[in-house]
């Protein structure tokens, strides 16, 4: 791949080809002329000028032309008008639409959530990865070809997409196309989310799905949870190494048995469908990517070895009182933190209901020496193994060093 640059219509341009002309500033549509967009931006950009604001110093504006006698017009009627006149700018234009979507399936014994109707707000991908591929912002921070990068010559280091492995193969398979030689590799990541509004909107929840760098979430593969979505190991067996999960197995197991089979024997929902089914290059379980804070932090970490130390100490202490003075005196020593930079004082110990992520971060940095005396060792190795390989897997970039120590945690964590 050599990414040749062409013009807006795929032509290829010749060697050192100056890019187009710039706009010659003197269209300033949709504002009706230069102090109109600069005014625009002024307050909607960088001061971030309330409504009221923003009407308040178009009065003033149109005082002062009365006063003076010249009927100028101030550049907006208000600021409907303002954000009326941002909203037609056609550069980078992905407007939203909506769509309703409902469960019209067999209704018999089906859960409350099947019952609801749902809205969708989407904008236009294609036109919004358009608009990112072509943004000035990016000048200069963006990756034309998959790359490999050494700090030394037997010292590999990984930074994003572009410099791993897969971005590689991808490369190699458009090469081989003699149809696309000269095209640029634009690969789209998917991350998407949940959140729970509150207030005024009946503890409402919203899933919003972000594109470009982000991960592509477990149960957009159609895969039983439990169940590894890469690999085929059993959800028993999961500290073995199985077969990794591939598009064509997948599609063979779907045609050949039934419902429950797949679900009680090879863990996939057989009537769900990837997005990705019918993309000639995406398969969905080579593109998820490990999730460091649901899956290792969250969900390692604080759901599973917080609790299970927890269960250690009520099972070994002779009497329930016996391990209830343990769990408080680590709720004291977690509580007894002193102040440090880059430290999060839990006040009240472990003893608060709702938990978020950075919660979970921080907690990691003051629990491993607050069990310290009342667990066996080998339980604390366990643990700081863990955190080791946490910490080393949050890095902005991996080198091969990096990477031996990161398995040298594994094999510690599950060694003890």
């Amino acid at each position: 791949m050599v990414t040749r640059p062409c013009d807006e219509n795929g032509n290829f341009l010749p060697p050192h080809a100056e890019p187009p002309p710039l706009n010659d500033g003197k269209d300033w549509f949709p504002f009706a002329n230069r102090p109109s967009f600069e005014f625009a931006e002024l307050q909607f950009e960088k001061i971030e000028a309330s409504r009221q604001e923003v009407d308040s110093l178009l009065k003033i504006l149109a005082a002062r032309s009365l006063l003076d006698g010249s009927g100028a017009e101030p550049p907006f009627c208000n600021s409907h008008d303002l954000k009326a006149t941002i909203d037609d700018i056609p550069y980078g234009e992905t407007p939203w639409s909506s769509f309703r979507v409902r469960y019209t399936g067999n209704s018999m014994q089906t859960p409350p959530w099947k019952q609801e109707t749902y809205v969708v707000h989407t904008r236009d991908s294609h036109a919004a990865v358009v608009n990112m591929a072509r943004s000035a912002d990016f000048d200069g921070k963006f990756d034309y070809v998959p790359f490999k990068e050494y700090t030394t010559r037997d010292q590999r280091r990984w930074l994003n997409l572009m410099s791993g492995d897969w971005a590689y193969k991808q490369a190699d398979t458009i090469a081989n196309d003699q149809r696309t030689h000269g095209s640029m590799l634009v690969p789209i990541i998917l991350g998407a989310n949940k959140t729970t509004v509150l207030v005024a909107t009946g503890h409402q929840e919203f899933h919003p799905v972000y594109m470009s760098l982000g991960n592509i979430h477990i149960y957009l593969a159609g895969i039983v949870s439990g169940w590894c979505p890469k690999c085929r190991v059993a959800p028993h067996q999961l500290g073995h190494i199985g077969s990794l999960h591939f598009h064509a197995h997948t599609e063979v197991l779907i045609e050949t048995f039934d419902a429950d089979d797949l679900w009680d024997a090879f863990g996939l929902v057989g009537d769900v469908i990837p997005f990705t089914n019918y993309f000639p290059r995406a398969d969905i379980h080579e593109l998820l990517t490990p999730d460091l804070l649901h899956q290792l932090i969250k969900g390692t970490f604080k759901d599973h070895l917080v609790q299970w130390v927890e269960d250690y100490i009520y099972l070994l202490s002779i009497t329930h009182q016996e391990a209830k003075a343990i769990m408080d005196d680590v709720d004291c020593r977690v509580a007894a933190v002193p102040p440090f930079p880059g430290l999060h004082r839990f006040h009240e110990g472990c003893n608060f209901e709702q938990w978020t992520g950075d919660d979970s971060t921080a907690f990691m940095k003051v629990w491993l020496p607050a069990i310290v005396g009342h667990v066996h060792e080998d339980i604390v190795k366990c643990i700081a193994a863990l955190l080791d390989f946490c910490y080393f897997a949050r890095r902005s970039s991996h080198d091969t060093a990096c990477l031996t120590a990161m398995e040298e945690a594994l094999q510690q964590f599950h060694l003890y």
